[in-house]
């Protein structure tokens, strides 16, 4: 061994010496201190006496390793903390553990404020945020320095893309089996959060490796190409602490029962509320809320076996989920106070969203159904959607570029997990495929057993036994009373039910107003529950109209074995307007001449001559639609066409094709009207059609009480539309198109109240034709590849082309003449702009900035353009770059103007 040699071996020595001497100095210091982050709290401590000589070698030495574990930077998230927070979670940590079956209970008042510093490869992003212990089980706070936190971000800041977000130990979610998961859900367009590694720092403190998991926000939705929306779940608060009731604050044994003490519970799934993630104001609708509470509706609806679980559900995407959870052997998600899922406004329907599935080796594959799979087994269009989705897993297995992206991302996790001294199973293909398997016959047996007999509501006798043993054990209860407080389409109830074995008493229903409390009802006694369809332990309360009465508390006062108790009641919703008023076929296809139905084909004509539709109706998946050169649709009082299959509308130039749209305001939010096609298998053709509207507006929000910004809307529908008008169209939108590929050639958008035409998600190409006099936006695309050639923009309210949420677009010979804004470029956007005139431009004729921080900067490359009497050519926010013909054209502070131009108004 030469002289270099021993000298990197005895440097090699002195770190690990080093290590350890670290390592046991300040678990010492630790122990001694109460010290459970793991860091020294003063300079004067022995933990600083200790470690101070080799902190700095020590962390340097591990930030240098951690770099160079992969080729791909792992985020560094750095938390700055004051004595009085870190205490706080110490001691809310020490409390939670100390019972001998730790469950994690969080409030409002857990949370302390954070600074959070970010290093990733978008460069260092700075944040004040607040944070908190999570977690329901000790799992999350067992390690003393990998406790998970659940992180808020304050002042509308994101970072790493989130607004909300988790940090925890990476076994919480099963190391790496959560992100092979992810990606195949990916794949297959099931929404799941973002989950990766993060170096964490805690006050400079090296904490190590955890789980970065993304929480529900309308950040996770929108990047998976959604329209924001709600995100819902059963609340499952209740549970929790009957469990930690049964736990600690018991003396049963429950093995004698027959229970665990996680089983012994008396409630049924009815029993638990539903909520939705953020706020929902029922009073002063907007979109965000009215969006909330019909989906909420929705779930309440499905919940109670009051609405088809069948007509709820994406049964495509819930199939994928589904099929996909038991290949990765990861069903922990799919137990009933997991789920979670994503209320889609367009479609009306719940999406589920994968969540802590809890893949590892720990969970070695076993069938597990949910109470929702459970009702649809039986339906054959769901059995379709099954089958499908194993035929498209088993090909996803197949594949080569799948295979060698699982063993990249596998890999990866590997090699960091090691260097934090984490160590689990590789997941081999083969061992999903072993999964898929097994899963086939599982559920070829499921749905016999459910085809055999019928599945009955949401309850049964076993049930009902089961429950009243739990109950007479006597053990302590937490909630003896369901009190939910509903508002419907005939107003608000209050509606209690006795989860007891005997009777309670109820000694008063109030209402909590500003000059104190209203009694509503009084001296009420609830009988129990006798296992029949009676209800008698059922109590409803009509309470009056909607207005006001869901911003004031409501509480019952009652009496139970002679102990008086006070309930606050829990706000539900339970509207079952759906898009469709009326029944297509026996009040408009019956009646109308210029309406035929082909039964035999299922296709649905429309002749020439007018068809007036005064109500919203839908024509369902099976059936194709044919509008005829020379028909009128006239859909007035808001009616909107929702046509869920094939559709196509070819006039001719001498005999087109009308659509005349009204909207109308109710006492609600209002409904656009129009056309709405989703789902078609077949690519839409549109031609020769004229679509008019009344060209104002009073609704106050851009999506009307269906979700809807268009007049005309296509979802999930390829389409080309050739040689068409749309004229005077007041909604927010006169054409959005939505998740599809489409064509538009020579066609007028004209005297658009707001927007012309909305690309969202989409993939298409606009060849020539003309935007004239908009109130808003001409072109606006998000989340899109668009093409324009040859176009016109003429006399645009705002911007002529906007483009935005990681967009693509491509324009060429076009013509912007008098708008605010020429092209706009936000949020990671890049829009290349050849041979382009601008004239009459208030504002800018280029403008790059940033929107939605979650995405980062955009930029513009503009070549051969010609500039005409614009008040600037080009304006460039911070991060975002321009260039005109191979030039950057540099930053530019924005003014006043500018902010106004972007609508980023103080």
């Amino acid at each position: 061994m030469n002289r270099q040699e021993i000298t990197i071996a005895a440097l090699g020595v002195f770190i690990l010496v080093s290590i350890s001497y670290f390592a046991n100095a300040e678990r010492l210091a630790r122990s001694a201190e109460g010290n459970e982050f793991g860091f020294c709290r003063s300079e004067d401590s022995l933990c600083a006496y200790l470690t101070a000589p080799l902190r700095p070698i020590l962390n340097q030495t591990i930030r240098q390793a951690r770099s160079q574990t992969n080729s791909d930077r792992v985020p560094v998230l750095k938390l700055y903390m004051t004595d009085g927070s870190i205490k706080k979670l110490n001691d809310k940590r020490a409390t939670t553990i100390a019972e001998d079956r730790a469950i994690l209970f969080t409030g409002p008042d857990d949370w302390v404020r954070t600074d959070l510093v970010v290093e990733s490869e978008q460069g260092i992003a700075e944040a004040r945020a607040r944070a908190r212990l999570k977690g329901d089980w000790a799992d999350h706070i067992k390690d003393s320095r990998k406790r998970s936190l659940r992180i808020r971000i304050r002042n509308g800041q994101t970072v790493l893309g989130s607004s909300r977000f988790s940090i925890q130990h990476p076994i919480t979610r099963g190391y790496h089996r959560e992100a092979l998961l992810f990606e195949a859900m990916r794949r297959h367009g099931v929404l799941t959060p973002r989950y990766f590694l993060v170096d964490v720092r805690l006050n400079d403190l090296d904490i190590g490796f955890m789980a970065f998991e993304e929480h529900f926000t309308k950040e996770l939705i929108e990047s998976q190409n959604r329209r924001e929306g709600p995100i819902l779940s059963v609340d499952e608060d209740q549970m929790w602490r009957q469990r930690f009731l049964n736990a600690n604050r018991s003396d049963v044994n429950w093995d004698s029962y027959g229970y665990t003490f996680e089983t012994a519970l008396h409630y049924r799934s009815k029993d638990y509320p539903v909520r939705a993630y953020g706020r929902v104001d029922a009073e002063n609708l907007d979109t965000k809320s009215n969006n909330a509470i019909r989906g909420l509706s929705l779930f309440r609806l499905a919940l109670d076996g009051k609405a088809p679980v069948t007509k709820a559900f994406d049964l495509n995407l819930t199939a994928k989920w589904f099929v996909l959870t038991h290949v990765f052997a990861a069903t922990h998600g799919n137990g009933f106070h997991n789920l979670k899922f994503y209320f889609n406004p367009v479609t009306e329907l719940m999406e589920p969203i994968a969540f802590d599935n809890h893949g590892d080796a720990i969970l070695p594959y076993k069938y597990r159904s949910t109470l929702f799979i459970d009702h649809m087994l039986s339906d054959k269009t769901f059995q379709a959607h099954l089958k499908t989705a194993l035929s498209d897993v088993e090909a996803m297995l197949a594949d080569a570029d799948y295979q060698a992206e699982h063993e990249r991302i596998q890999e990866r996790w590997l090699k960091l997990l090691r260097f934090d001294n984490m160590s689990t199973e590789r997941l081999e293909i083969a061992d999903l495929l072993e999964n898929l398997s097994a899963f086939r016959a599982d559920l070829d047996n499921a749905i016999e057993a459910a085809e055999s007999k019928k599945v009955g509501p949401y309850r049964s006798k076993a049930d009902h036994i089961r429950n009243r043993t739990m109950l007479e054990i006597e053990s302590p209860i937490h909630s003896h009373l369901r009190a939910f407080l509903y508002a419907d389409d005939q107003g608000v109830h209050a509606e209690i039910k006795n989860l007891m074995h005997k009777p309670v008493e109820i000694l008063g229903l109030y209402r909590q107003d500003p000059e104190g409390a209203i009694r509503l009802a009084h001296n009420i006694q609830i009988p129990v529950d006798n296992g029949t369809h009676e209800n008698p332990h059922i109590w409803r309360h009509q309470l009056g109209t909607y207005e006001g009465l869901f911003s004031k508390p409501h509480y019952v006062r009652f009496t139970f074995n002679g102990e008086t108790y006070e309930q606050e009641l829990q706000p539900q919703f339970r509207y079952t307007n759906t898009i469709a008023d009326g029944d297509f076929f026996t009040e408009i296809v019956d009646p109308t001449p210029t309406v035929v139905a082909d039964r035999e084909t299922k296709t649905v004509s429309f002749e020439p001559g007018p068809t007036v539709l005064n109500k919203s109706y839908v024509i369902g998946p099976d059936w194709s639609v044919i509008v005829k050169p020379g028909a009128q649709l006239l859909m007035r009082d808001g009616a909107l066409l929702r046509v869920e299959g094939n559709f196509s509308a070819k006039g001719t130039q001498a005999k087109p094709i009308s659509f005349q749209i009204e909207s109308v305001m109710d006492s609600r939010m209002g409904h656009w009207g129009g056309l709405l096609v989703t789902g078609a298998q077949e690519t839409v053709e549109i031609e020769h059609a004229q679509f008019s509207g009344q060209g104002q507006s009073d609704l106050p929000e851009r999506q009307d009480n269906r979700g809807l910004t268009g007049c005309v809307t296509f979802y999930e529908s390829d389409v080309e539309i050739r040689s068409s008008v749309f004229d005077f169209m007041q909604c927010e939108d006169a054409l959005n198109i939505i998740r599809s590929d489409f064509k538009i050639t020579e066609s007028q958008f004209l005297r658009a109240h707001a927007d012309a035409f909305d690309a969202d998600f989409a993939t298409g190409r606009v060849e020539g034709g003309t935007f004239s006099s908009t109130g808003n936006d001409g072109l606006d695309v998000s989340g899109s590849q668009v093409t324009i050639t040859g176009t016109e923009f003429l006399n645009i309210g705002d911007k002529a082309v906007s483009v935005g949420e990681a967009s693509n677009l491509t324009a060429e010979g076009i013509k912007i003449d008098d708008a605010m804004t020429g092209v706009a470029s936000k949020d990671r956007s890049f829009a290349v702009v050849r041979n382009t005139a601008f004239s009459g431009i208030e504002g800018s004729a280029l403008i790059a900035y940033i929107k939605k921080q979650e995405y980062g900067p955009a930029s513009i490359q503009c070549d051969d353009c010609a500039f005409d009497d614009v008040v600037s050519i080009a304006t460039t926010q911070t991060g975002s770059r321009i260039e005109i013909d191979g030039i950057d054209q540099g930053i530019v502070a924005f003014s006043e103007q500018n902010l106004a131009e972007v609508g980023l108004v103080p």
